[in-house]
């Protein structure tokens, strides 16, 4: 969260768990210093010149009453909504899609969409195009635009051209394709005919699942399996609404996306820029971009047109200390620090690590978990003063896989803090050194639940539960 003189900048929770129709959550170090305070009726200043009235309710925790702007701009779970507030009753508002590039809100006006609820498979697919678009660095490896010839014709479908599957690792060896995202995955049998990797059973069933036809496109990535790619869907009637089309777009004349700069970005010093602002502006980016980063700080980014990269091992400097959200305004307007807090006020979704020898690995529950929260329930091995933390549940994977070996964390108990080295093995990461001081100087013991939010910047907000 950002402060400009009075105003002030940060994202609302909007992932799947968080997602509720025509609400919008307040992260929690806005409510706690503001909630109080807020009036009952606030007005939020879209960008394209509608305000919607909402109320505040829960002391400060959510805005209700959106439902109107949510089906008009079709805010979905993943969208990105940043608000800005003045210190009284207005709010301005920001709308991103999970592709991570600002809407074009003028194509929304006239075009509501009643999808309010969604699946499982849909959540976990746009958790899977937020993932690749606004966290996730040149991780597609190829990206496949659907023909009619994808989909109607023979029982087997040429699919993958001989470069594609140069591309892919793919080679004759190759029986059985699985496509998918996050616990969903689609068994495909392929065959090499006539340099081209034709798809058989399951391609269509992968397709319909997905609600994928002509004119979409689906980028893969590679996994840690041989032969399984995890794919981002682009869904040509949602991108379309992100392409400029020469409509005006409200009192904005530049455009912006949203990136996750990340301890790998950060020692590369390169961030991908997202597909669709690319389709947009791509041929309006010069090679060198000037930037101006808030705080009387500019400089310059090298702009890759072939990889649709930005680098610089300089200007990576300015935010060593920092593992956060960045939007970049049209590489010339104001860019600024977004502190981005998704925190769960549901005490439906628990995590139980009863085997101390391992981090909990039961991926069949995965969906249920809290995207940036989770539970323990405290043993005796983790009181023993042998600096044995708790495991930091696998659904921060997307946070803690860009951590070192050992990275140090802060814990925030009450009023204080504690500094906890994290130790990360592959997938699991649990507490280390410092962590026998945060139980003594607490006076936690075995069985004690305890509630952990990440709020970012390396830091978790720890609470007793129940």
């Amino acid at each position: 969260m950002e402060s400009k003189d009075r105003q002030i900048s940060f994202i609302c929770p909007n992932f799947s768990s968080h997602y509720r129709p025509g609400e919008l959550i307040l992260p929690l170090v806005f409510y706690v210093e503001h909630g109080k305070s807020l009036p009952s009726k606030v007005r939020l200043h879209v960008e394209s010149s509608h305000v919607w009235s909402g109320t505040v309710v829960d002391g400060g925790k959510k805005i209700e009453g959106l439902e109107g702007m949510m089906t008009l701009y079709g805010i979905r779970p993943y969208s990105l909504v940043l608000l800005e507030y003045d210190g009284g009753v207005n709010f301005r508002v920001q709308l991103y899609s999970p592709y991570a590039t600002e809407i074009m809100y003028a194509n929304y006006e006239h075009c509501p969409s009643s999808d309010l609820l969604y699946n499982k498979i849909e959540l976990a697919m746009f958790s899977s195009v937020f993932t690749y678009n606004a966290i996730d660095n040149f991780s597609g490896v190829y990206h496949l635009v659907i023909e009619n010839k994808h989909l109607v014709g023979a029982k087997m479908l040429p699919v993958l051209s001989s470069y594609a599957c140069h591309q892919l690792s793919l080679d004759e060896s190759c029986k059985t394709l699985k496509l998918g995202f996050e616990k969903y995955f689609w068994n495909i049998s392929v065959d090499f005919k006539n340099g081209s990797l034709y798809f058989g059973d399951g391609w269509i069933e992968f397709l319909d699942a997905l609600c994928v036809m002509a004119g979409d496109s689906l980028s893969f990535c590679k996994s840690d399996e041989k032969f399984k790619y995890i794919v981002c869907v682009f869904h040509g009637s949602l991108v379309s609404k992100e392409v400029n089309v020469g409509v005006s777009v409200g009192i904005r004349s530049y455009a912006r996306f949203f990136k996750m700069i990340t301890e790998s970005s950060l020692k590369s010093g390169e961030i991908e820029v997202p597909r669709v602002f690319i389709r947009n502006y791509g041929d309006e980016l010069s090679n060198t971009l000037n930037v101006n980063l808030g705080g009387g700080i500019s400089t310059q980014f090298k702009y890759c047109p072939g990889s649709c990269r930005i680098y610089d091992s300089q200007w990576m400097n300015h935010f060593q200390d920092s593992d956060g959200y960045y939007r970049f305004e049209d590489f010339t307007g104001p860019s600024c620090v977004e502190d981005i807090v998704a925190l769960s006020d549901s005490n439906d979704d628990t995590l139980d690590t009863s085997d101390d020898s391992s981090a909990e690995s039961d991926d069949e529950n995965s969906e249920e978990y809290e995207l940036f929260s989770f539970r323990v329930v405290l043993k005796a091995s983790h009181v023993e003063k042998k600096s044995r933390g708790v495991y930091i549940a696998k659904n921060l994977w997307s946070i803690y896989k860009h951590w070192g070996k050992r990275t140090s964390i802060t814990l925030s108990f009450g009023a204080e803090q504690w500094t906890v080295e994290a130790l990360r093995n592959n997938r699991d990461c649990r507490f280390g050194i410092g962590w026998d001081d945060f139980i003594e100087d607490n006076n936690l013991s075995a069985d004690d639940v305890l509630y952990f939010e990440y709020v970012g910047h390396y830091g978790f907000h720890v609470k007793i539960d129940g």
